[in-house]
Formats: structure tokens, C-alpha cells, sequence
């Protein structure tokens, strides 16, 4: 197909880069992407890549490529909120990690080689629909479009459909070096006054790790700065007493509603994070990310007719996909993200911690 038609996708994370990247490979000639910050640019985010990202990126031919920049996991150190802790092991990748801003530095520049027209530093105010088309408002002036993709993460003001009020986390990291630890082992730590969240330590390529956590957006007292300052006290032990720490903290809020909302308005098609499409429990949504920004570009390919006409009806397929592709696992983590709430949690984690529980999880694990 050659399509001459104006294309924009707002925010350039895995969602946006994807559809990008996807709509300029089926033909479309026109297709812009949008980033409100420069480039690159850092992003509040572990940068674990579990199974479901990876074989993803494996459909994709991208993942040997990307994991040349990752760190290889074989093994997570769970913690339970009564602080005893348990090893899961695999005799093969459990995950990759690699740092958001190197993700989605090599997801840009896919979309670019594919022939995206890519402009950072573009911050989008406002999307407005008028008959035959969609004009994106910018600081440096607008954009006309017959289709946009809005996946601009938690904080997307033109996304009026999905406002962020009620399902929301708040998480905060920082990079270090010189910080003991398993370059092979992500650790998990789970405590009452993160509840029903938790705090991590990654690995990252050249000895660095990432610590963070996520906690609840309504909690009382501590700030965001006083939770990582006694997790890096109380979690890490006597590790962090001579580890360096690389840049400031940055936080963000996580857009976790565990319920899928309306993600088309008529030529607006919404994505990613943008469109809530997180895992409750774990926060990740690397892999909806990926998932939502490839059936946006399907559902705006499947629009198109003759190449010169968008039918905005035809658009509507994209709410029945985005539905039947992420319903169960989205409605299942916000169950999991309950139990992790109730009372019912701690005593379940400290017997997950026993060493019998955690012979068995080996066995399991190693003949997945």
C-alpha cells in the first residue's frame, strides 16, 4: 500500500515508536512522531523485559538487536513483607534489562530508518477534531492529521478520555554504581508501607543498577523521597554505604486503573499507557506498550482505502482488539493487586519464602 495521507502518533515511548515505525512500513508516507522532551530522555522505569516483551521483539526481528544492550537475568530474590526472602532460579533467561532511554532511543530509530519524520522538543497542548481530520495543537504551531495515535504515557493532557485520577501509583528510581550486587539477579522487596507495591534493585549493563520503588498515590505522611530513603536503609542493608549515585532521582506516576477504558474518539486512537494498559500489580507496561502500538497502526492500516481515503468507522476495531488482547491479563492483575492488599498476603509470602516452596519453584521453573 502507499498512503499519502497525514499521520501523527503523540509521545514517543514503545507505543508511539511502534505504531510509528509500523504505519511507515506498511506504506504510509506521511507519518509523524511527536515528543514533548529533547532527545533522548530519561524515563522513570526499571527497564525489565520479561517473556512477553521479549517474544515480541523476537516476532518483530528486533530482539537480538536490542538485548546486544541489556542485562541478562537468570534469577529474582523475592522479600516478603515479613523480611525473609527466597531465591527463584531458571536455567535460561528470565528477563533482559535495558534502560528505557537506551529502549527507546533503538525503537526511534527503527521508526526513523523506516522513514518516520521524527521531531523531539514538540510539546503537544491540545488535539482537536474537526470534519475530515484532526489538527495537534504545539507550542510551534499545529499539525494536521487524518489519524492520531495518542500514547503519551500517564501524563497525556490531550487524552481526555482516560484523566488521571483513580488508579494511579507514583514510583521514583535512581541509577548507581559501585553498588553490590548479582549482575544475573532482579530483586523484589515487599513491605507494608509500599503496600500493594514494592521496591526493586536491576541490574543494568557496564555494573550499574537501577533502585526504585512504587507506592500507592494515596498514602499518608512519608513523601516519595522519604520511602526510597528508608528503603535504601532498610532493604539494601550495608550495600548502598559506598555506591555512587549516577544523576538526580526522578519519579513519575504510573497510570494503573486495571479496567480497559474507551480508546478510540473518533480519528484518535489511544495507546500504551496513555490508554491504561499497565499491569496492576507489577506497574510494567512495556509489553501492552509494544501490543497496543502495533494494533493501532493494524487498525489505521485497515482504514485506509484506495491509499487517499481514511474511514473513520472502520477505526472502531481498535477498541474490539485492544478489549480482546488485554482484558483478561489487565482484569487479573488488578485481582492480584487486591490480594497483594489484603491481610491475607503477608503470611502467603513468608510461606513462599520457605525452603521447601523454594526447591519447588526451582523444579517448576527449570522444566517451564
Amino acid at each position: 500500500m502507499n498512503c499519502d495521507l497525514p499521520l501523527c502518533v503523540v509521545g514517543a515511548g514503545p507505543s508511539g515508536a511502534t505504531a510509528a515505525r509500523l504505519l511507515a512500513q506498511s506504506g504510509c508516507r506521511r507519518v509523524i512522531l511527536l515528543e514533548k522532551c529533547g532527545w533522548p530522555r530519561r524515563k522513570t522505569c526499571a527497564g525489565g523485559l520479561g517473556p512477553r516483551a521479549r517474544e515480541w521483539l523476537d516476532r518483530q526481528g528486533l530482539l537480538k538487536e536490542a538485548s546486544v544492550a541489556a542485562s541478562r537475568i537468570t534469577s529474582l530474590r523475592f522479600t516478603a513483607p515479613s523480611g525473609k526472602s527466597a531465591r527463584l532460579t531458571m536455567n535460561r533467561e528470565m528477563a533482559i534489562v535495558m534502560p528505557r532511554d537506551s529502549l527507546d532511543a533503538f525503537l526511534v530509530s527503527k521508526a526513523i530508518a523506516a522513514g518516520v519524520d521524527f521531531r523531539p522538543s514538540t510539546e503537544v497542548t491540545s488535539v482537536r477534531q474537526e470534519s475530515g481530520g484532526v489538527v495537534v495543537c504545539t507550542h510551534g504551531g499545529d499539525i494536521e492529521a487524518d489519524a492520531v495515535v495518542l500514547a503519551a504515557g500517564a501524563l497525556n493532557r490531550a487524552a481526555d478520555k482516560q484523566p488521571l485520577r483513580t488508579g494511579c501509583a507514583h514510583s521514583i528510581m535512581a541509577r548507581f554504581a559501585d553498588f553490590p550486587h548479582n549482575p544475573g539477579e532482579m530483586e523484589m522487596i515487599y513491605s507494608k508501607n509500599l503496600s500493594p507495591y514494592y521496591a526493586w534493585l536491576f541490574p543494568e549493563p557496564g555494573g550499574l543498577v537501577n533502585v526504585g520503588l512504587v507506592a500507592p498515590s494515596r498514602r499518608k505522611g512519608a513523601s516519595l523521597h522519604d520511602l526510597f530513603d528508608d528503603a535504601l536503609e532498610n532493604f539494601f542493608g550495608w550495600r548502598p554505604a559506598g555506591a555512587r549515585q549516577i544523576g538526580r532521582r526522578y519519579g513519575a506516576p504510573i497510570r494503573c486503573p486495571g479496567r480497559i477504558g474507551t480508546v478510540v474518539d473518533g480519528r484518535v486512537l489511544i495507546a500504551g499507557e496513555s490508554a491504561g494498559l499497565v499491569h496492576c500489580l507489577t506497574c510494567e507496561g512495556i509489553p501492552y506498550a509494544l501490543e497496543s502500538g502495533e494494533l493501532a497502526a493494524s487498525a489505521i492500516v485497515r482504514s485506509i482505502t484506495g491509499g487517499s481515503r481514511l474511514d473513520p468507522l472502520a477505526l472502531r476495531w481498535y477498541q474490539r482488539a485492544v478489549e480482546r488482547r488485554f482484558w483478561l491479563p489487565v482484569t487479573m492483575s488488578a485481582l492480584y493487586r487486591w490480594f497483594v492488599a489484603s491481610p491475607a498476603f503477608p503470611p502467603a509470602a513468608h510461606l513462599g519464602t520457605s525452603p521447601m516452596f523454594e526447591r519447588f519453584s526451582a523444579f517448576v521453573l527449570a522444566k517451564a
